[in-house]
Order: C-alpha cells, then sequence, then structure tokens
C-alpha cells in the first residue's frame, strides 16, 4: 500500500518558499502580501496570537545513546547493539498497519515563527488536523490540507489579512492516474499577489492526468506537485529507524521512545526524495531571484541535510503505535541560504546577504508535527465528477519554466 502524496512534508517547503521570496524586501512586504506558493504549501490554526517571546523548543533527550553508522560487516547491527529494546519497541509498534487496509493518517502541525525581519510574531496552536490524508491499498488518496493555518502566522502584522488567510482549504484526490485539485480558496492568494503565477493551483478545480503528464526534468510530476512520496505505516516501521543517529526509551515514561535525525534523513525514510522537495520549494523562488532553480534547490538540500529533528514514537497499552511526533528547529534557514559563498550571496552581493543576515538574525522558526495512524476499513475515495479544467498542460509547463525543461 503507497499513497502518492504528502502534503505534510510540503508545509516545510511551502513556508521557505514565502521567507526566502520576501527575505530581499521583508520590511515593506511582510503585513501586506500573502505568501506566494509553489506547491500547494500545508499547514498550521485559524488564528494565531502574537507571541513576545518562544517557547523553548523542545530537545532529544540528553541521555540518549549515539547509533553508530558503520560496524564490520560480520558484527550486530549498531542500532540493535546499543538500543535493541527500544528498537524493538518502535517495530512492534508498527506492526500492526502490514496488512494492507484503509488507513487515515492525521497531522497537526504547530509553529512558532518569531522573524522580526517579516514584521512576525506568532505562535500557532491548532486544535484540529492541519492534513488529513485518507488512502487505500491500491493508492488512491484524498488529502485536505488546512493552508491557511500555516499561512496566517506569517501575516500575523496585519490581524485581519491572517484571519482570512487562515481559512483557506485545499483538497486533492488521486484516483487512478487522475489528480483533481480544488484550490478555490486560493483566490485570495491570487488577489494579493494578481502577477504571481499560482500555476496549476489557480482558484477553481482542476485536473491533471498524471500519466499523460510524465516526467519534466527527470522528475515524476506528482512528486514535483507534492515534494515527495507517502509510505504507507508498515513501509515507515522498516525505514525510519534506520534513520535515527540516538534512541531511547525514555525512563520515567516506558509507552515514550524518543530519537533524533537529520530533517533530510527523516524525509528519506518517510518515503520522500530530497531533492524533489527542495526542488518544489525552489520552483516558485528561483525566477523572482533570477537564479538557476536547480542550484538554489542544491543550497535547500544542503540546510535539509545539516538540521537536526527529534522524532518521538508514543506508544499505546497494547504496544501499537498511537502517535508520531517530529520537532525540528528550522531557524537557520536564512543563515544557510545567504551564507558566505552561498549561491543567493553570489548572486546577490556579499554585502547584501550580510544585511539579510544582520535582518534575521535572532529569528525563531520551529515546526512540531504530531501524527496518528488509523485503520478504518470505512474510508472510500471519491473525487468530485464535473467538466473541470484540464490543469495537466499547466502543470507541466509551470515546472518546465521553473526548471528549464
Amino acid at each position: 500500500m503507497r499513497v502518492r502524496m504528502s502534503w505534510s512534508r510540503c508545509l516545510v517547503a511551502g513556508a521557505l518558499v514565502f521567507v526566502v521570496g520576501c527575505g530581499g524586501e521583508a520590511e515593506e512586504t511582510a503585513e501586506t502580501v500573502a505568501p506566494a506558493p509553489t506547491a500547494p504549501p500545508t499547514t498550521a490554526p485559524a488564528t494565531t496570537a502574537p507571541a513576545t517571546t518562544a517557547p523553548e523548543p523542545s530537545t532529544p533527550p540528553t541521555t540518549a545513546v549515539a547509533i553508530a553508522t558503520t560496524a564490520p560487516a560480520d558484527a550486530p547491527s549498531p542500532i540493535q547493539q546499543v538500543a535493541s529494546g527500544a528498537l524493538e519497541l518502535v517495530r512492534a509498534g508498527f506492526a500492526a498497519f502490514d496488512e494492507a487496509r484503509p488507513v487515515r493518517v492525521s497531522s497537526l502541525t504547530s509553529q512558532t515563527y518569531i522573524v522580526p525581519a517579516l514584521n512576525a510574531d506568532s505562535v500557532s496552536t491548532p486544535d484540529e488536523p492541519t492534513v488529513v490524508v485518507e488512502s487505500l491499498p491500491n493508492g488512491d488518496s484524498h488529502t485536505l490540507m488546512r493552508v491557511g493555518q500555516l499561512f496566517a502566522p506569517m501575516a500575523s502584522g496585519d490581524p485581519e489579512l491572517a484571519a482570512r488567510m487562515a481559512e483557506i482549504e485545499i483538497e486533492i484526490w488521486i484516483v487512478g492516474d487522475t489528480m483533481t485539485i480544488d484550490s478555490t480558496d486560493y483566490q485570495l492568494i491570487a488577489d494579493l499577489n494578481p502577477t504571481f503565477d499560482l500555476g496549476p493551483f489557480s482558484p477553481g478545480i482542476g485536473t491533471i492526468d498524471l500519466a499523460r503528464a510524465g516526467d519534466v526534468a527527470g522528475a515524476d510530476v506528482a512528486a514535483l506537485l507534492v515534494g515527495s512520496s507517502v509510505p504507507d505505516p508498515a513501509e515507515l516501521g522498516r525505514t525510519l529507524p534506520a534513520a535515527l543517529t540516538s534512541l531511547q526509551q525514555d525512563p520515567a515514561d516506558p509507552s515514550r521512545v524518543a530519537g533524533t535525525a537529520t530533517y533530510a534523513a527523516v524525509l528519506e525514510a518517510q518515503g520522500g526524495d530530497v531533492l524533489q522537495v527542495a526542488r518544489s520549494a525552489a520552483a516558485g523562488v528561483a525566477p523572482s531571484l533570477g537564479v538557476d532553480a536547480d542550484e538554489l534547490a542544491a543550497a535547500y538540500v544542503e540546510f535539509y541535510e545539516s538540521t537536526p529533528t527529534e522524532v518521538i514514537f508514543s506508544l499505546d497499552d497494547d504496544g501499537s503505535l498511537a502517535e508520531l511526533t517530529t520537532v525540528g528547529d528550522l531557524s537557520g534557514v536564512w543563515e544557510s541560504l545567504f551564507a558566505d559563498g552561498s549561491l543567493l550571496t553570489a548572486e546577490i552581493g556579499t554585502d547584501v546577504a550580510e544585511s539579510v543576515r544582520s535582518q534575521f538574525a535572532g529569528s525563531v522558526w520551529t515546526m512540531r508535527t504530531d501524527t496518528t495512524f488509523v485503520i478504518d476499513d470505512t474510508i472510500q475515495v471519491v473525487a468530485p465528477v464535473g467538466a473541470f479544467e484540464d490543469r495537466t498542460q499547466i502543470a507541466v509547463t509551470y515546472f518546465e519554466s521553473a526548471f528549464g525543461g
């Protein structure tokens, strides 16, 4: 069982698109310009209250055991050597999903976003899932994303605009080779950014023939649209533990097992392609900056590969996985993208890059995602029916333009 979409991981990509796109004119645009997404950015709550201080990001247990990355060929797996008990708990927690069954994956993403350069000062704590994916064993899926919950905090300087943006949702259905996108709520984004090309996510309902779309610049169009693919929970149970660099059962709470990994490693363990996630983020930014999209994507990849992420497995009384939590601190993205010797610094000049880094100094951007997995045999995936716009070529052209295809 494999679903072909992951909107939870596009949250980061969509947010990076907005932040980098505003970097050059942060003081003037933060309050009046809505983020201009590439692939539908995704995540967080209706309204957010400004906060004067950011909560301390969660950190891995200080006593976590480091897991070696190499070992003699005849030696037991390092992770089994030093943390076999915790590892087996995690694997057993995913075992309930070994059988192909309809699954509902619900993710709730909270965000602390305090960026004085963008006049943003908010802490969002949603009270309902920000992304819900229902998938069938044959790969059909339905995704609901409360996109405005991510955008609203970034417009915290304008409470009225933030409230309107908080209501934005987008729905995606994949049935066979047809993707149906309902991006009607993107009308607000289009109104605020009339010159921005939303491509296949223009307001309204459209369809994309994934088979006819084929590949663009060597990448599957569906992967470009959503950033990466989504593995089923059983596959996740096999791949995620191997991505960890530490793992430990909480002595005070045996139902809690915590580990760490890089953001890139977590994406890959979830079945994603880190480069495609980066390319989704870079697609809408590169043209406005006048830089090569692939080179900019490489800069994102470098950041993802150096950014630590905490991974927490919460188990039910019967040992099955109840919740998967990831906590990442993305505050270093601006320093990374505008560092000395970086692509953007080469394009805009050392003095300007230094000024940008200074503006973003002290910024705080942390994201926490809590994901639950529920087997539900009543799940059905039924896409809307109608004479909708065929956006297949629009999608292909959109990404060909970004990547020079």
